[in-house]
């Protein structure tokens, strides 16, 4: 009984480990549900009978490029004086690659069903004007089937529009990101039970190191009660305020990297010595702010949350590898990596292939800019980081924002 209690003690001082660890889970189910699975199961379907259709020819790329260069010199050419209008929209901003892609038909006999994803138009009107072009010229007799069965005697769209299903296979991400937070929390749970389990001398310990106040681990019992409370006092406001403040100027010093349009920031910097003062808390909360602030401030491309979770990641694993601990070389060199490789790298590329188009190369852009920028920048950057907490260290301790015990042990291991 006693270890149960000490357990769930154990499990309320780290509740933003389980609700982070559950937010990770759900979050990445959501995205994959919303970005992966629900565009290709979305689609809007259309039937109809031929005897005459090239089935192969339907579905080619260079067979779309040819609808959709038919449509746009029709509409252009339907532009009418009097009114300043075109009879429909702009076909241009579709994909004909993507098109190609999420097309496909199925026979059954001399019955066809057309299906093309739904993502790949603004609206029902245009999918139903694709797709009767893509069979009207790709068949000399064709008939379409009303979605009873009847055949369509007169095609004009307004008939049409009862031919065209949503054949929608998508689920609600809401429920899957609940899903994944199930998971996360018994993840989460797991992982605090084993650590209770096997390190619990040292997650309890209520001496760590020779200081009260310096952490073998961002496990112990009292690591989050401390820094939950850094942003209580006034005087920590303020100077994180300051602090803030000064990373955000950082964004107007950008640097280039000789990757592309790729930019190299030394806002880290600053932002690594928030989160070694006051903690991963204010690390997470920093990321969140520099990240909305900073586009308001100086706006890059456009404004998408992927970025502010990639700043708020980059926020707590520097408060973990660096608040209350012994700070060495090998520390700030983990954040880097995790920072460099992962958040930057990975959820870089992510982000941006999401933001820019399906059809872009994922791999392109992660092999030739984002990971070799990275990967040359790594040790640099890390020697950096280190370099500017071992020189600070002693102002610090003097402006009483650092632990004595911290700035006397800054080591390369």
């Amino acid at each position: 009984m006693e270890k149960i209690k000490q357990y769930f003690k154990f499990v309320l001082s780290h509740l933003l480990f389980v609700f982070f660890v559950s937010v990770i889970f759900g979050g990445l189910m959501a995205i994959s549900i919303y970005y992966f699975y629900n565009p290709t199961h979305d689609v809007y379907q259309i039937t109809f009978k031929s005897e005459s259709l090239d089935k192969n020819k339907i579905v080619s790329e260079d067979y779309i490029i040819s609808i959709k260069d038919k449509i746009e010199e029709e509409r252009i050419k339907g532009y009418n004086e009097e009114t300043k209008k075109y009879p429909y929209s702009s076909f241009d901003y579709v994909d004909t690659r993507g098109v190609a892609k999420g097309t496909s038909i199925d026979q059954n006999d001399n019955l066809f069903v057309l299906r093309i994803e739904k993502r790949q138009f603004n609206s029902w009107q245009q999918a139903r004007r694709f797709m009767k072009r893509m069979i009207t010229d790709s068949a000399s007799e064709y008939v379409f089937i009303l979605r009873n069965g009847d055949e369509v005697t007169n095609d004009t769209s307004k008939v049409l529009e009862e031919s065209i299903i949503v054949n929608t296979g998508s689920q609600h991400e809401y429920l899957f990101f609940i899903y994944g937070m199930s998971i996360g929390v018994v993840v989460s749970l797991i992982i605090l039970l084993i650590l209770n389990i096997k390190y619990k001398d040292v997650l309890l310990d209520t001496t760590p190191y020779d200081n009260k106040t310096i952490f073998k681990t961002p496990f112990h019992l009292n690591y989050f009660k401390i820094a939950s409370k850094e942003m209580k006092s006034l005087k920590n406001c303020v100077t994180i305020a300051i602090l803030f403040a000064l990373q955000l100027c950082s964004k107007f010093i950008p640097l280039p990297s000789g990757f592309g349009n790729l930019g190299l920031g030394i806002g880290y910097l600053v932002f690594s010595v928030i989160a070694m003062l006051y903690g991963p808390i204010v690390g997470l909360t920093i990321g969140c702010f520099s990240d909305i602030i900073g586009y308001l401030i100086k706006p890059d491309g456009v404004f998408f949350l992927g970025y502010t979770l990639s700043a708020m990641l980059s926020g707590l694993m520097y408060g973990l590898c660096l608040y209350r601990t012994k700070v060495s070389f090998m520390k700030c060199l983990f954040s880097r990596i995790f920072v460099n490789l992962f958040v930057n790298t990975i959820l870089g590329t992510l982000w941006w292939w999401i933001i820019n188009d399906f059809s872009f190369s994922f791999s392109s852009y992660l092999l030739m800019m984002e990971l070799p920028k990275n990967l040359v920048y790594l040790l640099p950057q890390s020697a950096l980081m280190y370099l500017l907490i071992k020189c600070l260290s002693k102002p610090l301790v003097r402006a009483q924002l650092l632990d004595e015990g911290i700035a006397e042990n800054i080591r390369i291991i």
